[in-house]
């Protein structure tokens, strides 16, 4: 690839970086922690990315960046991924203070890189390129550890949380994804931090994990932050919907256990978990999944999916005529009606209605006075 085309890759990833921290962090009415740490951690790969580059560019020595730009992000980064994770994931809960010792290893190497640059003359002693090494690979061996624990997390995260289904549930596919290419990005730096270490000086070999950074900077503002807000969005919907009674249907089901599931839809409302499924629903009926597909078959000539489907669409119908929910984005109502993907969402809603969503709400605003 081009040098020039190389260059452009990371430094528009830079400025894309730096801008995306500095929205968040100044322009933002209301700064959620998460966010915060998001904004943090995408400005630590920019600038882990500014300050390497502009020896590699030219614009100032090696000696240089490293007497008056440097900064150990590689123990800041993993400090900031944790905390960012469980932030996500524990929103409503407090930081508790043990929990920032995470950014010791950080500050201590900061500290030792100042008292260097004060203490000795030359840029490359041999104590400041064993500190630098340490940092790397202690750096290296710090992020594959928080990356891994933080997995964990996502994946304990649903059996910790209420089973209720007034909860609204995060979704934590793009969060895990996210984490699995980390993962993968620090074996890539793994690599080059033992090569340097180990075999040979020549950070040539960096370049390819600076381009796979700047591509992740991109990656983490849109999705980190998109995520995010959707499920601020998902949670002020539902809020306001437990504040009013759903209009109760008429329920004609003869059989018992059918009476018992139309009350659970209708006061519990487990249709609004899109991961809902037969075997769970039976479960909870104390019958076998075969037998409730074959009462809802006999008595009501419905699958469990139709059925499910036809209390999602008559929720999202609710939303869609309340005027009070017209600020919120289709993809928030569509995941507040338990539908699994927004895609779903229009598929479903215009099969029942004959309408999408779109076009339903903008009806019922016409026809509203």
């Amino acid at each position: 690839m081009n040098t020039t085309v190389i260059f452009g890759i990371i430094i528009a990833g830079i400025v894309q970086g730096f801008i995306f921290a500095v929205t968040v962090l100044a322009v933002s009415k209301k700064r959620y922690r998460c966010l915060v740490f998001l904004a943090l951690l995408v400005a630590a790969i920019a600038y882990s990315n500014f300050q390497y580059m502009l020896p590699e560019m030219g614009v100032i020595t090696q000696e240089e960046m490293s007497l008056y730009l440097y900064v150990p992000v590689a123990t800041l980064a993993p400090a900031l991924i944790l905390m960012f994770v469980k932030t996500f994931l524990e929103t409503e809960l407090p930081i508790r203070k043990w929990q920032w010792f995470i950014f010791l290893p950080f500050v201590s190497f900061y500290l030792a890189d100042i008292y260097l640059r004060i203490t000795t003359s030359s840029a490359y002693s041999p104590t400041k390129v064993f500190v630098w090494n340490l940092e790397e690979v202690f750096g290296v061996l710090m992020t594959f550890t928080v990356l891994v624990y933080s997995l964990k997390l996502t994946y304990t995260y649903r059996q910790k949380r209420s089973k209720g289904s007034l909860e609204v549930k995060r979704s934590l596919n793009w969060l895990r994804i996210t984490l699995l290419l980390l993962l993968s990005t620090t074996l890539i730096w793994g690599y080059g931090t033992a090569k340097m270490v180990f075999f040979t000086t020549d950070w040539q070999w960096f370049v390819f994990l600076w381009i796979v950074m700047s591509f992740l900077i991109y990656w983490l503002g849109y999705a980190g932050r998109y995520k995010f807000e959707l499920w601020l969005e998902r949670k002020k919907i539902r809020q306001n919907v437990t504040k009013t009674s759903n209009p109760s249907q008429k329920d004609t089901w003869e059989n018992p256990h059918l009476k018992q599931l139309e009350k659970l839809m209708k006061d519990e409302k487990l249709f609004l978990d899109s991961q809902l499924s037969l075997e769970s629903v039976a479960a909870q009926l104390g019958i076998s999944p075969s037998h409730l597909s074959r009462l809802l078959n006999q008595e009501g000539n419905i699958s469990f999916t139709h059925y499910l489907n036809a209390f999602r669409v008559q929720e999202a119908i609710q939303l869609l005529g309340n005027a009070s929910f017209n600020r919120y984005t289709m993809t928030a109502i569509g995941l507040e009606s338990g539908f699994n993907s927004k895609s779903a969402f229009f598929r479903i809603f215009k099969d029942k209605t004959g309408q999408s969503p779109f076009a339903y709400q903008k009806n019922q605003l016409v026809q509203t006075p």
